[in-house]
């Protein structure tokens, strides 16, 4: 037999040696690989932090204190630390023997808020997660006073309004939604930033304006579907929207005055203007594209304008100060209502309107009317809500809750729609397409379709209501009214 090669044979002594002792799996000799040897600490200190409470009033001495436990190796130090809400440490204080508490001379600390916190090390050296509660000095939160404009989507500049923003000093921060958002300028009463994606469409998000990095300014911002903008925001109701002034005014009607006026705000949000401010209610206002001359409707009835108090249309340049002048269009003794201008004449028309005529049955009739500087006003035909087309050759209208066109010339009406729910039509003057308001889902939607009533489609189809849309003179905005969070506002559409 050959023999063993000395390596061969030592490994057979250490085989034989190895079941002589009885190293098999249930021998019961401890596993030199650590299966016997206490555990490795592999887990952190848990800690509390028990004063102050969150939200408490920082005083000029301030005790801190917490606990801290580790059921492994044990707890070596807790640690105590104050920073600003940017997280730069103000202070840092050890504490190896418990109870855990410091105390700290906070009477020289300016107004503002600040996190408290408390964390711990055990002895094998693993650390424990901050935990954190947020004390208040004196002054700490402000209020956004509101939003230019009061609602946008991503990628929107929004500025935020007030009086206490300060100078900035690289300590700034905003986040929208809890997502950091770029700041674009900052001064005392405003801090403009644009809107970051990641946040969610068609709700309202909390805003957070931290300042110099120890005060908080707070505000809810409507953050609407894409493309949309918010114009208004008012407890008051806002409807009828229209352009002027080369698309960079929206004119409404409004309530915010107690009573029925015009009102106007520019087109991608800011401070309203009264315009009208008459006693009598003021509503449903068109403005002249040529020469931003206003047409609206109203009961005002004092200084003999409209002895009988019922609606008519008056015109004039507003606003214009205490130097106004304006004068009646009507002086029936019916209801006219809604006037639109045209952009161009065609057979001298310039103005269009609804009259309620009374038929020999006593029924109030809507009817179309015309109006022109030369030949006065006449009948045109039955319906209401109606415009001009673009070279004032059409006239789009609503009757018996669908949209109809017929030409200046003569000739029979021409029905567009038969869904026998579509209101207040309103004939693009760059696109000549014609955008209405329609009853879709349970909701009054935005739709739109060619001028001979081919391809309707939704522009804007939500849950809640959407009316009265008026194209801008290049077509490339919408401005409409919604019932969007209990409140009548103007919204503006950016088509893509």
């Amino acid at each position: 037999m050959r023999p063993l090669s000395r390596s061969l044979a030592a490994t057979a002594i250490i085989v034989l040696l190895a079941a002589w002792l009885g190293c098999s799996e249930d021998s019961g000799v401890t596993d030199l690989g650590g299966g016997g040897n206490p555990p490795l600490d592999t887990i952190a200190p848990v800690v509390a932090l028990t004063s102050p409470q969150d939200g408490a009033t920082i005083p000029a001495q301030l005790q801190i204190s917490g606990t801290a436990t580790d059921a492994s190796s044990g707890v070596a130090f807790a640690q105590f630390r104050i920073t600003t809400l940017c997280d730069a440490v103000i202070i840092t204080v050890n504490d190896s023997t418990p109870p855990y508490e410091t105390s700290w001379d906070a009477s020289g600390l300016a107004s503002g808020e600040y996190r408290i916190c408390m964390a711990a090390t055990d002895s094998a050296g693993h650390a424990s997660d901050w935990v954190c509660v947020t004390g208040k000095k004196g002054v700490s939160s402000y209020q956004i006073a509101g939003f230019s404009p009061p609602g946008a989507g991503t990628g929107t500049k929004v500025k935020a309004l007030g009086d206490f923003f300060g100078t900035d000093n690289g300590n700034g921060r905003v986040r929208v939604g809890g997502v950091d958002a770029v700041i674009e300028s900052w001064s005392n009463e405003e801090v403009e930033f644009t809107v970051p994606s990641g946040i969610m469409e068609d709700a309202m998000v909390g805003v957070e304006i931290v300042i110099d990095c120890r005060l908080r300014a707070t505000g809810q911002l409507d953050i609407p579907p894409a493309n949309v903008i918010r114009i208004t925001d008012s407890n008051a109701m806002d409807e009828q929207p229209c352009w002027g002034g080369g698309d960079n005014w929206i004119y409404f009607s409004s309530t915010r005055s107690g009573n029925w006026d015009i009102w106007r705000i520019p087109a991608r949000g800011g401070e309203a203007q009264q315009v009208t401010h008459d006693p009598g209610p003021d509503f449903w206002a068109d403005v002249k594209p040529s020469d931003g001359k206003l047409a609206w409707m109203t009961t005002r009835d004092h200084l003999g304008y409209n002895p009988d108090g019922d609606y008519e249309i008056m015109e004039g340049y507003l606003p214009c100060g205490t130097a106004c002048t304006w004068g009646l269009v009507t002086t029936d003794t019916v209801k006219s209502r809604m006037p639109a201008w045209a952009i161009q004449l065609h057979g001298g028309y310039n103005l269009t309107f609804t009259n309620d005529l009374i038929d020999d049955r006593g029924y109030a009739i809507p009817t179309v009317m015309l109006h022109s500087e030369i030949g006065g006003i006449e009948e045109f035909t039955e319906g209401e809500n109606s415009n001009f087309s673009y070279d004032g050759r059409w006239i789009v209208y609503q009757k018996d809750y669908n949209i109809y066109k017929i030409a200046i010339d003569g000739g029979d009406p021409i029905q567009l729609t038969t869904h026998g729910n579509d209101f207040f039509p309103h004939w693009g003057w760059a696109n000549d397409m014609i955008v209405f308001q329609r009853s879709s889902s349970g909701f009054y939607a935005i739709f739109k379709m060619n001028p001979d009533g081919t391809d309707q489609q939704p522009v804007l189809e939500h849950r809640y209501h959407e009316y009265s849309p008026s194209w801008s003179s290049d077509c490339t905005k919408i401005v409409y009214c919604a019932h969007r969070w209990s409140n009548f506002d103007i919204y503006m559409y950016e088509v893509p």
